[in-house]
């Protein structure tokens, strides 16, 4: 029912004034404020917001006459903040809004539709938050990134049932179904970030974000700092895309920080009898952390593979008994890149064939 219109009596008048129960008054006593327009319980001091990123106009009914030092407000977010942020309750006046007492709100404080309390101090009004863990930055869970399936040569397909960006201070926003492609033949979002197609050339792949949410991807030639399109302030590393000499793509697929490609050939019938660099530019991206392949050998020889010369003692992949002669020995390894793009091998008798491939990496 309506809440009751209170009245007072006059009798000399003739006029009754409002009963109130014993019923009533219990009812009164032990309320909660719900906001229904029920007897017994109160307004609520909350909703929606109808202001800007980082400007927020609440109002409220019935409206607040005043600000009052202690009172919470309640508001459901339209938006995002931007930075250092404001709130104007039932056209009060422009009050900002402080974190930590007297703190300016960060990039993503406030996040689009979060509910959020505010308590005003008698100057600013308080965030009601608890501390928020600092997210890792390019954490996934259930990344996908391949060659699109209709136009492989040059489109990818992002996809993540979640992960996290940041803005250049470090501020996380989490993005929720990622799913996105990106195009080396088109600019800004969804495309290349700066400049024309390159071949011969690694393009790094990034998810991006805006302040109110809207995600996206790019393709960018930077492994650390790709050119941003208008409006984007959030980005997250997600993989790379080699584009050959023919200006085509080649086939990758990457689940997580897994990759898997066709077996590539980075030595071929390599006789070094002391340590040599064997470098796979073409083959694996800079921002790949373990190399994934296999090593051969085809006669009588020990090979050795190792990240480091230093570190030679724990990598040793392939041996066979020292004068037998044998047609091949295969053996799948997989070893960490210290040096970007480079392992390093030898023989260790003269005369010895070494054959490295790549099958994939991971970041």
């Amino acid at each position: 029912m309506s809440k009751t219109t209170y009245v007072d009596g006059n009798p000399a008048e003739g006029v009754a004034g409002t009963i109130v129960t014993a019923e009533f008054l219990n009812t009164l006593n032990n309320h909660y404020h719900t906001g229904r327009d029920v007897d017994g319980e109160g307004a609520l001091a909350y909703a929606a917001d109808a202001g800007a990123a980082g400007a927020y106009v609440v109002t409220l009914s019935p409206a607040l006459p005043a600000y009052i030092t202690g009172m919470p407000i309640t508001f459901k977010a339209t938006y995002a903040n931007t930075g250092a942020s404001t709130i104007n309750v039932n056209e009060l006046g422009t009050v900002a809004i402080k974190k930590l007492g007297s703190e300016d709100l960060a990039v993503g404080d406030i996040l689009a539709g979060q509910i959020v309390t505010v308590i005003y101090d008698g100057t600013n009004f308080q965030l009601m938050a608890a501390p928020r863990a600092l997210s890792l930055r390019d954490a996934a869970r259930g990344l996908l990134v391949e060659n699109n399936a209709s136009h492989p040569t040059y489109q990818v397909d992002i996809s993540a049932a979640e992960i996290i960006l940041q803005d250049v201070a470090g501020n996380p926003v989490r993005i929720l179904s990622l799913s996105a492609t990106a195009d080396i033949t088109v600019s800004g979002a969804g495309g290349l970030d700066t400049g024309s197609e390159a071949v011969s050339t690694w393009y790094h792949l990034w998810a991006i974000a805006k302040a109110d949410g809207t995600a996206s991807v790019i393709l960018s030639a930077s492994a650390t700092a790709p050119s941003l399109p208008s409006g984007y302030i959030y980005k997250a590393y997600v993989g790379a895309v080699y584009n050959t000499s023919g200006g085509d793509f080649k086939w990758f697929k990457q689940r997580d920080r897994r990759v898997i490609c066709p077996f590539e050939g980075v030595l071929s019938t390599g006789t070094a009898t002391s340590w040599t660099a064997v470098s796979f530019a073409a083959v694996i991206p800079t921002t790949a952390k373990k190399f994934i392949g296999t090593v051969e050998q085809s006669v009588a020889n020990q090979t050795l593979v190792a990240s480091e010369v230093s570190d030679f003692h724990n990598e040793i992949i392939l041996q066979s008994s020292t004068g037998v002669e044998i047609s091949i020995i295969i053996a799948p390894f997989e070893i960490p890149i210290i040096t970007p793009q480079t392992l390093y091998y030898y023989n260790m008798y003269s005369g010895g064939h070494s054959f490295i491939y790549v099958s994939g990496w991971e970041y």
